[in-house]
């Protein structure tokens, strides 16, 4: 008996493609780029940038590892106008192991 090869789900893999949509969209979504110093990549989504709620939509996927989908919803549930929905397959791996002190994106 054989076995079937499987996907490796990875937080690193999703995350790293949406942080990079983040910098090459930098202009587009309102965030400001620079170095820390140490050398580190800093994206400003709101300290000193304006940011933008398309720029929030993809952090918070960012922080679900590329592993769930965020969108916004609108109108009237118990009193807000709108709310922001989130989905996944894989919701532990999604939101315990992306949070996981130490996770860095290569």
């Amino acid at each position: 008996m054989t076995s079937t090869p499987t996907s490796t789900l990875s937080v690193n893999q999703g995350g790293i493609a949406l942080v990079h949509r983040l910098l090459h969209q930098c202009d587009e979504l309102h965030l400001q780029v620079g170095e820390g110093p140490s050398g580190v990549t800093l994206i400003d989504a709101g300290l000193e940038a304006p940011g933008s709620i398309d720029a929030g939509l993809v952090i918070a996927q960012v922080c679900l590892g590329g592993l769930g989908s965020v969108g916004l919803a609108a109108g009237d549930h118990h009193g807000w106008p709108s709310w922001v929905e989130v989905h996944s397959a894989q919701p532990v791996l999604a939101c315990l192991a992306s949070q996981h002190a130490g996770w860095e994106l290569p």
